[in-house]
């Protein structure tokens, strides 16, 4: 049976093996009774100013796997010991994350499935996307060389993130927007949309025509890059992970722009969740003293630096037939000069999209 202790409350039962301690509160906080929680939405259905902060448990009543529990208030809750332990200890994940170098992603197990059995089979799916968990990347083969294949391969799994660029895009070296991405020109390793509020979560990116020369593609995992920092430069990984850095998109019609720290990290896991780096989308940078400034490029040239090794940078040629999807939180991406005619179509997909098909797979918590 339960008991009280100092607002607390501590379970025993036969099928735990060591008692759990929960807060009264947060109990009757957590009743699942039809009135005060409705099942059909998976939402709470009463209004916790109206539950007394001294609230006591005055009787149990245990029957199986089930404890009734009647309150101070007078209500009445029931709670099965399982699903009450599952709901205080964090749910287990079927994937965790692996940092990688080149050489390590190169003869890793990462996705690449065929764009058919990967619409057919659920198994190939739930394949593609504990690979972006766990590798930050993911591919798909075989798969026509336009625009429209490619938003049903994402759009199987995913629904497309709007931005200024529209849904769906294609960008060559015409210069359709004010984006270097819109050009020939090598591109350094970065993040997009640093400018936004949200940066999109997952990139796509599908190279639908080539000629030429040049144009290789390359991926780095920024985490890793930021796990080296951590180890190296203590004091450039806390400052990256305080100072904030603005960012920012112009071109007619429109002028984004955002700041926030390079590094940003979970408050309940202390580790970094997402890396906004990109040294192209810097805005000016007056929101620190003048005095202070060469500790900020001392830091940031440091994880440049890091990020740019050589070990670090996965490089290979994106060809016609093949879908690469990234998760831009994590990921860096960038390419090489080039020369001929190089054609990509892509999209982005919001984080809030990506985590909720990876929560549906039980693959993140």
């Amino acid at each position: 049976m339960p008991h009280a202790k100092d607002g607390m409350l501590v379970f025993h039962h036969e099928l735990l093996k060591n008692p759990i301690e929960v807060c009264s509160f947060w109990l009757r906080d957590h009743c699942r009774c039809a009135d005060c929680y409705f099942s059909e939405t998976f939402q709470r259905n009463f209004n916790i100013s109206e539950i007394p902060l001294d609230i006591e448990a005055t009787n149990f009543k245990t029957e199986n796997d089930v404890i009734h529990v009647t309150w101070s208030d007078g209500h009445e809750s029931s709670y099965n010991i399982l699903d009450l332990k599952d709901m205080i200890n964090p749910k287990q994940v079927s994937v965790s994350k692996t940092l990688w170098t080149s050489a390590d992603i190169m003869r890793s197990d990462y996705a690449n499935v065929d764009f058919n059995e990967y619409q057919c089979n659920n198994d190939v799916s739930r394949q593609l996307v504990a690979s972006l968990v766990k590798f930050g990347c993911a591919f798909i083969k075989n798969v026509p060389a336009n625009i429209e294949s490619t938003e049903i391969a994402i759009k199987h799994l995913f629904p497309v993130q709007k931005t200024l660029f529209g849904e769906m895009w294609s960008f060559s070296d015409y210069k359709e927007h004010s984006d270097t991405a819109y050009t020939n020109f090598a591109l350094p390793a970065h993040n997009d949309n640093t400018y936004f509020n949200d940066a999109a979560g997952l990139q796509v990116l599908h190279c639908v025509k080539r000629s030429g020369s040049g144009g290789e593609s390359l991926l780095v995992d920024g985490f890793n890059a930021i796990k080296k920092l951590r180890q190296q430069n203590r004091e450039a990984y806390e400052y990256l992970c305080r100072t904030f850095i603005p960012a920012e998109y112009i071109e007619e019609g429109f002028h984004f722009k955002h700041c926030a720290p390079v590094i940003n990290i979970d408050p309940m896991t202390n580790e970094p969740y997402q890396l906004r780096f990109n040294m192209i989308d810097r805005a000016v940078f007056n929101n620190i003293p003048q005095t202070e400034m060469m500790k900020f490029y001392k830091h940031y040239k440091a994880l440049a630096k890091e990020i740019q090794r050589e070990e670090n940078e996965w490089r290979f040629k994106l060809e016609p037939g093949t879908i690469c999807i990234f998760d831009n939180w994590r990921l860096l991406h960038g390419r090489t000069e080039y020369s001929g005619q190089r054609q990509m179509v892509g999209c982005y997909v919001a984080r809030n999209e990506f985590m909720s098909v990876a929560r549906r797979y039980g693959m993140v918590e």
